[in-house]
């Protein structure tokens, strides 16, 4: 194994560089689970402020309860003050969604989101940063199998931040080994401007790593961005890169992780040459 480059005392959150803007994309395998990133996605979007709409398909509001809570975050206080607002699809919450896909609850799934992001109220604050998080994208592609309409409903909440004037970002994790899903998540992951890749190791787990991170970091500018809200501009969407980023490509950085009782561990590694 190449030689190992500890990040000080980093944790998974420095993974997302900061970045809580545009569409972040988590893709892990059914064999890896990457789910570990989305409390580190809430603490930090949480730290800056912003008003998340957190949709959970795949654990409990309390299962995400308990991981923020060794992060030093207290979910139920956001929960109260309304700065997290909680969606929840699981059978035991929504018993419709454990019965087969009808077109109509994914619409009520994107009302429901409609309802906080966009508020009908006179004076509704739609200058204020949002973040739409979705646990477990897959799962709930599972459940709709008209692909024509999920593609749709992935695209509305993903150009959300178009009709905000505040900073947006479209967060969610997918497994990238289910065959079924390729078209949508290839296209998701083309209009990404940070994708986390969770891998497991080649030679399975170790006792000091669980597994491989790659980071990637793209220049897509669609027209969830406010600075290219425009007419002119978001008539060229979906990209509007110009000649030398597009050459240059997107950035990316390696890195190992260690899941620990409290924190995951992050180590930098090299690069393939």
């Amino acid at each position: 194994m190449q030689s190992l480059l500890p990040v000080g005392s980093s944790t998974a959150e420095e993974l997302l560089e900061g970045l809580i803007e545009g569409t972040l994309l988590v893709k892990d395998t059914l064999a890896a689970d990457g789910s570990f990133m989305i409390p580190y996605l809430l603490k930090l979007a949480l730290r800056q402020q912003y008003k998340v709409i957190f949709v959970t398909v795949q654990e409990s509001l309390a299962h995400w309860q308990t991981l923020l809570r060794k992060l030093g975050v207290n979910l139920a206080s956001y929960l109260a003050s309304q700065q997290v607002a909680h969606i929840s699809l699981l059978a035991a919450d929504t018993p419709a969604w454990d019965t087969p896909a009808e077109p109509e609850r994914l619409r009520q799934l994107y009302y429901q989101i409609i309802e906080v992001a966009l508020p009908k109220a006179d004076g509704a604050d739609l200058t204020e940063p949002l973040l739409l998080l979705f646990d477990n994208l897959s799962v709930l592609a599972c459940m709709q199998p008209e692909s024509v309409l999920w593609t749709s409903f992935v695209y509305y909440c993903r150009t959300l931040g178009a009709h905000r004037q505040g900073s947006f970002c479209f967060a969610a994790l997918a497994h990238e080994d289910i065959e079924a899903d390729w078209p949508w998540l290839h296209l998701l992951e083309h209009h990404s401007q940070l994708v986390v890749q969770i891998d497991g190791l080649e030679s399975g787990q170790s006792a000091d790593i669980t597994g491989r991170v790659e980071v990637m970091r793209r220049d897509v500018l669609d027209a969830m961005n406010p600075a290219y809200r425009d007419a002119d501009r978001t008539e060229q969407y979906p990209l509007l890169l110009s000649v030398d980023q597009q050459s240059a490509g997107p950035d990316r950085r390696w890195y190992c992780y260690k899941l620990g009782e409290q924190a995951v561990t992050v180590f930098r590694q090299p690069g393939p040459s």
